[in-house]
């Protein structure tokens, strides 16, 4: 099983600060604002991403991604969002404007020049579903690729809180929205840990274009928060983020 850190136990309206412990990055992505919440990784803007209404509670706004002007965030490759044989989990609020012709990336360091890709949340065109795409090698050869995609469809213009995780101990990865249950797939040969950006809106090539708002990105290494803690950041579609306190 993956680390599980304990719930906070504390007064009514502390919050949950139980989410801060293997919290590596909070993108908020207030009005395309690039700027960690949490961290020291601020993200480089290209293409012009705009800020545009978000999801409600503690993110009223979101960054829009045009991807007929290629809009992305990169962030150079950086050990703390590094593959490896290690649990790590991500998560984002997205809201796409129509169903795309391609796959089409949500977060991730997923490079494909070199064979450098590692792992990335993204949506599936032919399963119209989120999905979680790992590399044990960099490649998509053989075995060294699993994906494993969300249980239900995705719909347009609704906002989701997209949820992905790799559990070293358990050989998982898995996909999961709002506040679901995790889909899995078999995977333990670790991911690989490779040269890319970790990029959001974007593969990190740059390609694959995200067409929507995206919002809420949030990082954690050496743990996955469990579903206590999803509910809770998700609660009922009125986002909770960083620092994860109750009121709105």
């Amino acid at each position: 099983m993956a680390l599980k850190l304990p719930l906070y136990g504390g007064a009514a309206g502390a919050g949950m600060p139980s989410l801060k412990e293997g919290l590596v990055a909070a993108w908020l992505l207030q009005d395309a604002s690039p700027a960690d919440s949490w961290g020291q990784h601020t993200l480089t803007p290209s293409g012009g991403p705009t800020g545009a209404e978000g999801p409600g509670g503690q993110l009223p706004r979101a960054t829009h991604f045009n991807p007929a002007n290629s809009q992305y965030f990169l962030l150079p490759d950086t050990a703390d969002l590094r593959g490896a044989d290690i649990t790590f989990c991500l998560c984002a609020w997205a809201r796409r404007d129509g169903a795309p012709g391609a796959d089409v990336r949500i977060a991730g360091k997923y490079l494909t020049t070199g064979n450098q890709r590692e792992y990335s949340l993204f949506d599936q065109q032919s399963t119209k579903r989120h999905a979680f795409i790992v590399s044990a090698n960099g490649t998509v050869t053989g075995g060294n690729r699993t994906i494993v995609v969300a249980s239900s469809t995705v719909s347009n213009e609704v906002w989701e809180l997209v949820w992905a995780m790799h559990d070293a101990e358990a050989n998982v990865i898995g996909v999961a929205v709002n506040d679901g249950d995790f889909a899995t797939a078999a995977h333990s040969a670790g991911v690989f840990g490779g040269s890319g950006d970790f990029a959001i809106g974007a593969g990190s090539n740059p390609h694959q274009f995200y067409n929507g708002r995206i919002a809420g990105v949030h990082f954690w290494r050496g743990r996955i928060p469990d579903a206590q803690e999803r509910a809770f950041m998700y609660n009922g579609g009125t986002p909770r983020a960083y620092p994860f306190k109750e009121a709105a």
